[in-house]
């Protein structure tokens, strides 16, 4: 489950910075 919440945390972290 952890490596799930690392994944959706950097896909989170790049769709940030696109928007950006």
């Amino acid at each position: 489950q952890c490596g799930e919440v690392q994944l959706l945390s950097t896909l989170g972290l790049v769709l940030f910075e696109q928007l950006n």
